[in-house]
């Protein structure tokens, strides 16, 4: 999931993060850090544009793949702690989507998507729907020392493919 280049939108901050030089491995993604919304009820969403999934975009590099859905993220407080949705819009004709994880947290992921608990829930999936949301499946309880504008991260990771045909160079390797 990555933020369009020069956009911003006040509230939501976004963090890129990658060990590549670090460690030598290739961890990477972008978390979107949240104010908590101060009441129940209340919802903080994301404008339409701000956000995307791509698809072979090394390194948060939106020129090395292709964008596969415009985001929208939005959370919401209840009485039992923080829920968050994410719709993913426009993915293109052709595109099938698949082990599709969410992180809400208190802190940054530290571990890889297919760990991230509990799974979330989700609409029908691309290829038979051109949208999808995928909603948190628990509520994040309120954490000790908990204070209203408290920070949370929000991540998105699914595997999206498409069928190759042998003029797709990308896809076979062959010309």
């Amino acid at each position: 999931m990555s933020r369009y280049p020069g956009s911003y939108y006040y509230g939501w901050g976004t963090d890129w993060v990658s060990d590549l030089t670090s460690t030598n491995s290739n961890n990477w993604g972008t978390v979107f850090k949240v104010r908590t919304p101060s009441w129940n009820g209340q919802t903080v969403t994301t404008p339409g544009g701000y956000a995307y999934m791509c698809s072979g975009c090394a390194q948060n590099s939106a020129y090395r793949g292709a964008v596969v859905g415009e985001v929208t993220i939005s959370v919401t407080r209840s009485s039992l702690g923080f829920t968050a949705s994410i719709t993913v819009g426009s993915v293109p004709s052709g595109y099938s989507v698949f082990d599709v994880n969410m992180f809400l947290g208190y802190s940054y992921p530290s571990n890889a998507p297919g760990s991230w608990k509990p799974k979330p829930n989700t609409s029908a999936l691309p290829p038979s729907a051109s949208s999808f949301t995928v909603t948190s499946s628990a509520a994040l309880p309120f954490s000790t020392g908990y204070y209203v504008g408290c920070t949370l991260y929000v991540a998105l990771h699914y595997v999206s493919s498409r069928p190759c045909t042998l003029q797709q160079t990308p896809c076979t390797g062959r010309r």
